[in-house]
């Protein structure tokens, strides 16, 4: 069976990655899931002070390490994702959508051209995902089939709660979640 490859967003991988790791690049489940990040991941950190103060684990080795597994592509592909990034910024402009950034137009234009999902929780990207019908998977959705697929433990999942309450990016949708695996 092929691998089914998951797109995973900036602001996502920060809520799970510290915890869930390595997160990247590993196969779970009988579908063979397998996350992917964005190259741009690196370049938003290291331009954006406030995060990386929040986030001080990301620089660590470790992690470092397991973001090198990037997804390899063709250069037909890589031409057509330049070609939908354009298309999307001029969309974004159409449906008043001027919170997504070129990053997030990158992830979305990746998504498409690959046909995988996207994970994100960021509301404007998620609807110029869906404006043009690319997949996109809420952070929680994730855990859950990590969790079903018994790729992370209880455990671990209640170590990252209490880790997503430490940093206050707990979202109150995922106390339904959360509680059930008490």
């Amino acid at each position: 069976m092929a691998q089914s490859r998951i797109l995973i967003d900036t602001n996502s991988y920060l809520r799970i990655a510290s915890v869930i790791h390595p997160l990247l690049r590993q196969e779970f489940g009988v579908e063979k899931y397998c996350i992917y990040s964005l190259p741009d991941l690196e370049k938003e950190m290291t331009n954006n002070l406030e995060l990386q103060s929040k986030f001080k684990w990301f620089m660590e080795s470790k992690f470092k390490e397991n973001r090198k597994n990037i997804l390899f592509l063709s250069k037909k592909q890589l031409q057509e994702i330049e070609d939908r990034i354009a298309f999307l910024i001029h969309a974004t402009k159409n449906l008043n959508l001027f919170n997504v950034s070129l990053t997030d137009i990158r992830c979305i234009a990746y998504g498409w051209i690959l046909d995988v999902p996207v994970v994100t929780e960021d509301k404007d990207m998620t609807k110029l995902a869906n404006e043009f019908e690319i997949k996109i998977i809420k952070t929680l959705d994730l855990i859950k089939l990590m969790y079903h697929a018994k790729y992370v433990s209880k455990q671990k999942l209640l170590e990252l709660k209490k880790y997503l309450k430490s940093i206050n990016e707990y979202p109150k949708s995922y106390d339904i979640f959360f509680n059930s695996i008490q």
